[in-house]
């Protein structure tokens, strides 16, 4: 029986998009992050970008992005002769695969989610700072955007 390892008309294809899924995965996650940041900033300037048709524009974008960056992955899967099975070809392009896989997806986009991540918490226990105070001397009104938090 044939599988995707074995036929190289289907090996390229399974390749780009495994690694394309796992990039989109985290650059997904990365957008929430970036999102959940914007809505709870306090800068009436992030609020107004943070749109449904941005949105829609930025995920486009991340998708041609990563098609693209990745694309040299459809050409440099092969079956390997000797063992018959799917690889990249050339251990200094495995080598340079593993390098970019570990600087993009191990560090850079893992950082961004990480800083994106402690910034909104930030600003979040600074608005429950804000609101607890508020409690005390009932002067709550500039805090309304804030109140899906709680």
């Amino acid at each position: 029986m044939l599988t995707f390892h074995y036929v190289p008309i289907l090996c390229k294809p399974r390749n780009y998009l495994i690694n394309i899924s796992g990039f989109l995965s985290q650059s997904y996650l990365l957008l929430a992050c970036i999102d959940r940041y914007l809505i709870s900033a306090n800068e009436s300037s992030y609020r107004r970008i943070n749109t449904i048709p941005m949105a829609n524009r930025i995920i486009m974008f991340t998708i041609m992005f990563w098609l693209t960056i990745l694309s040299h992955k459809l050409v440099y899967s092969n079956i390997s002769s000797p063992h018959q099975f799917c690889f990249y070809s050339g251990a200094s392009y495995t080598f340079l695969i593993s390098l970019h896989n570990l600087i993009l997806s191990g560090s850079i986009l893992s950082i961004l989610m990480a800083t994106f991540s402690i910034l909104t918490l930030k600003i979040i226990r600074q608005i429950r700072r804000q609101t607890r105070s508020c409690g005390r001397r009932h002067h709550c009104a500039d805090l309304f955007p804030y109140r899906f938090f709680f």
